[in-house]
């Protein structure tokens, strides 16, 4: 072998092994630049106030926030993790290591439903269910919550859904 393909193996294995030694997200103490972060809120179909009335963090939508800070919201009937709402907003720095902060410090990666295909994820009957997809620090990972108000895991995916409801403007 040359030098040449020497070198590119060479770095061909460093990245491999910069991938294998990503940090463990709980162990990070600033947002990571790939951080981002997507809710989809499936409401009860047979419920007659088709989400009106309820909570906002409770009625159906999708929120996604990009890793660039850019904040895409829509709001209603309809809402489905394939949903690609339109841009809503530029989120600050501050904004979005807040809410980096909201969302490690809820824990749902580790004790909620990790589901492998959010579009299959499906409701629960007379019942509102969250889809929250995270990204962060090179892993990629998806769970199902009911949202009962009884869990842990449901009190910490509605205040992290409110808070995104907050800042795409959703009223109360």
């Amino acid at each position: 072998m040359d030098a040449r393909t020497l070198a590119i193996l060479a770095l061909a294995a460093l990245s491999v092994g910069g991938c294998a030694s990503s940090p463990d997200p709980e162990s990070l103490t600033t947002r990571p630049d790939d951080f981002s972060i997507a809710a989809t809120i499936l409401a009860p179909e047979d419920d007659p106030r088709s989400g009106r009335g309820l909570p906002r963090s409770l009625r159906p939508a999708r929120y996604i926030v990009d890793p660039d800070g850019i904040l895409r919201a829509s709001v209603g009937p309809g809402s489905r993790p394939a949903t690609i709402p339109p841009p809503t907003r530029q989120l600050t720095v501050a904004q979005l290591d807040h809410l980096w902060t909201l969302a490690r410090d809820a824990r749902l990666l580790e004790s909620a439903a990790q589901v492998h295909n959010p579009d299959l994820a499906p409701p629960a009957p007379g019942l509102s269910v969250a889809i929250v997809e995270f990204a962060e620090a090179g892993r990629r990972a998806a769970v199902r919550i009911p949202l009962d108000r009884a869990s842990t895991d449901s009190l910490a995916a509605e205040e992290l859904i409110d808070h995104l409801a907050e800042l795409a403007w959703v009223r109360q």
